[in-house]
């Protein structure tokens, strides 16, 4: 195990060294990890979110991966929850049978300013076009770089034939004063106050993205995670209130989540 994980070490750090000496002097970072996202369609458990989730296991029956029904127009988009300067995109397919993984083709990857499912000819609106590939993509990671960089918030990736779309993990590699993830972890703490909802989701960067999801309109910036019973309990605070964190409590098998500020 121990092998494997410097093995993967050594990979995103090739990919990172690539990143930042091919595409410019500035650090970039994957502002999409653990943000909203949404699908075109679902089909099965297949879920939006495991497109963004840090997990880059490529079987898709182990359920890691994002898949919408076969129809035309497909699309996978996420929201940055602010703009940025978007350089590459990084996209690990599937690599459980191939012919599933070359469903991936006839392809665009566009940047938008403003939400465009807002629009009333959406799917059928472009964006900033940061990529676009007819050929099918096969097994394996594939890093992409924008014809030139483009600004923008929503991310989307659409596919224009009558087929699911289905990838694994997708990075947005961008620059930022941030780190790639956007919450600080306490391990075996809580924080013991009125949370804002209680959900019940299957694991942490989901209850994650329900806290971004939910910042801007009930000002969500922390969450209890609970993953015995996969409670997640979103939490109104101050992220840049320093005694938030004198005030957790120690508890055995649960992690804080606080937004990074």
């Amino acid at each position: 195990m121990a092998e494997k994980v410097s093995m993967m070490s050594s990979l995103v750090w090739l990919l990172f060294h690539y990143l930042t000496t091919t595409l410019g002097a500035d650090t970039l970072y994957n502002v999409a990890l653990y943000k909203p996202a949404f699908l075109s369609t679902m089909y099965k458990d297949w879920t939006p979110e495991k497109g963004n989730d840090g997990d880059t296991t490529v079987n898709e029956l182990g359920g890691q991966c994002t898949q919408t029904s076969p129809l035309n127009n497909s699309w996978w988009m996420v929201d940055l929850l602010d703009t940025y300067i978007i350089k590459a995109v990084v996209l690990t397919n599937r690599n459980d049978y191939l012919q599933w993984a070359v469903r991936l083709n006839h392809f665009l990857i566009d940047v938008f300013t403003n939400d465009p499912r807002k629009t009333s000819t959406f799917p059928n609106v472009l964006g900033s076009i940061c990529y676009q590939q007819t050929e099918a993509v096969t097994i394996g990671t594939f890093t992409w770089n924008c014809s030139k960089p483009v600004a923008g918030r929503y991310l989307r990736l659409i596919k224009y034939t009558e087929d699911s779309l289905n990838f694994c993990e997708l990075q947005v590699w961008a620059t930022t004063p941030t780190e790639a993830s956007p919450f600080k972890v306490y391990k075996n703490k809580k924080l013991d106050v009125t949370s804002l909802f209680d959900l019940t989701v299957s694991r942490s960067m989901v209850c994650a993205s329900k806290c971004l999801e939910k910042r801007y309109t009930d000002g969500c910036a922390a969450f209890n995670w609970f993953p015995a019973t996969r409670l997640c309990q979103l939490l109104n605070v101050d992220p840049r209130d320093v005694t938030v964190v004198t005030k957790l409590v120690s508890m055995s098998d649960v992690q804080f989540y606080i937004i990074k500020f």
